[in-house]
Formats: C-alpha cells, structure tokens, sequence
C-alpha cells in the first residue's frame, strides 16, 4: 500500500515540477507564382527558367524550396518553406539577367545637342560638359520620383531619335549616396555580352566582384580596355548600370575586379545571376 502512495506522489509531483513549454508555432509555407511574359513560352523554355533559377537560389544559401513549372498556364510556383525566403529571393526571381559591358559616351558629346532653353535642364540635375569632379559618362541627376518623367521626355526628343543607334541613356541600379538616380550615357551597340563571361566571384574582404572571361572573351576586353584607358567601361546587367568604373590600364589576362558601393550579400546576389545566364523568357510575379 505505501508503495502505491509513494508512486502516486511521485506522479503528482513530476507534474508539478516537470514545465509544461508550449509548443511552437511553425510559420505556413510561402508560395509565390511567377507568370511569363513572353508569348508562346513552351515547356523546354520553362524547364530551362526552373533549372536557371533554382541555381541562383541555391548559390545565395536558399535551398529549402519547391519549384514547380506548370506548361500549360506558362507558370512558375515556387513554395518557400520559410516565408521570409520569398522575399530574400527578390529580384531573383524575376531577373532576366542579361548582361554586357559597353563603352561609354562622353557627356560633352550629348550637351552638345542641347539647347541651354531645352526642357531636360529642367528635369535634372546635369553637371557642366567640364566638371572634373563628375564622372565623363553621367548626364546627370534626379530624384527617384522624377525618373519617369525624364524617360518620357528621352522618348520623344527629336535630339535623340537622331542618336539611336549611336547611343543609348541608362539608369544606375540603386540610387547613389545622395538618394538619386544616376542617368549614364553608354555606347551602342553593347561591346560584350555575358556569353564572354566564365565565372564572377566575390572577393574576401573587398566591395568587388571578380569577372573571369572565357577564352572568346578574353582578348576582346583586352583590346576593349586598351582603347578605353582613362574613360570608364560600364557592366550593365538588364539594362541597369551597376558599375561604371574609369580604365587604368589594358587588362591582360581574362580577368578584372571590378568594385563599387555594396554589400557582400549585394555581391553574392550580383554573382548569382551573372554566374547562372540568362533566362530564355521573362516572368513578373503574380502572387
């Protein structure tokens, strides 16, 4: 009998003593779909954006995730097992991840063209033709809210429909220091493309990006380099500028560190979509 108390109080007091921890709760996965633009995708293209995809999400340490092509809507789901992946994902994607380098044009060259009456002048922020403390190739500044406005403009310019062909005006990626879009005035057409590209990797303890060129690549951005010293070279990955750095000399080798404002998880991103080429049609996301 006694031991059948002593178990008894034993009991009772294990369930006082013994917390009682809630369990957690576990956050619902996250699915998002992404929708091609391009008319007429097929399964292949699809196959090959899924296969695109999942590599940059996996070379930017996301790898709990299912991505499901569906042909027949000309959709992508991805379901994030952790909804804060969703949006750690971002822009890759959705990126079409075209990139080239070109050469750029000299902001003399444009003022030029212009009229000290001409509209652009009140749109932007354009330095003089001669400021040395304003790279050669930026046409000038505006804030994020204004970029519109400006695109709208260089649609319809008479100036610069004579230029097409000739040259091309693009927006940097972020805004700068100061909290504004940089518009650049690069080239046509592009000077190199990612097909001349082998290998981008980040480089320990530096804001920079090493770009490895393949063997067809290799001498032409020696000889890009060559005729470019002095001038900057624009890296422009869907027609956005990310780096726009000034040649100081011919790059032999196949190989430049290239280095700009960001933060290494910026440059594993940047890294992610020129390492794994670009997708064979676009997508926006739907939900």
């Amino acid at each position: 009998m006694k031991t059948i108390i002593y178990i008894l109080l034993v009991v009772m007091l294990s369930g006082v003593f013994i917390p009682n921890h809630p369990k957690q709760k576990t956050q619902p996965a996250q699915t998002v779909t992404l929708q091609s633009t391009t008319p007429n995708t097929n399964a292949t293209q699809l196959n090959q954006s899924a296969g695109i995809i999942k590599k940059r999400l996996l070379a930017v340490g996301l790898n709990h995730f299912i991505l499901v092509p569906d042909p027949a809507q000309a959709t992508l789901t991805v379901r994030f097992e952790n909804p804060k992946d969703s949006q750690r994902a971002g822009e890759l994607l959705t990126a079409k991840g075209h990139l080239a380098f070109a050469e750029t044009v000299d902001r003399s060259e444009v003022l030029s063209q212009l009229a000290k009456s001409d509209r652009l002048f009140s749109l932007m922020d354009i330095p003089a033709a001669d400021a040395k403390s304003i790279a050669a190739d930026v046409l000038g500044y505006v804030k994020p809210s204004n970029v519109e406005a400006v695109n709208a403009y260089l649609t319809t310019a008479s100036w610069v429909q004579k230029l097409s062909g000739e040259m091309q005006f693009v927006w940097g990626n972020v805004p700068n220091d100061k909290h504004l879009m940089v518009l650049y005035i690069l080239k046509q057409p592009e000077a190199l493309t990612g097909s001349a590209v082998s290998e981008a990797s980040v480089i320990d303890g530096q804001s920079s990006v090493q770009i490895t060129f393949n063997e067809a690549g290799r001498q032409t951005w020696q000889e890009l380099t060559r005729r470019n010293i002095g001038k900057p070279l624009a890296m422009v990955i869907d027609n956005r500028v990310y780096f726009a750095p000034v040649v100081r000399d011919e790059i032999k080798g196949g190989k430049s560190n290239i280095t700009g404002n960001f933060t290494r998880d910026e440059l594993t991103r940047l890294a992610a979509l020129i390492n794994n080429g670009e997708l064979p049609v676009g997508f926006r996301l739907v939900k």
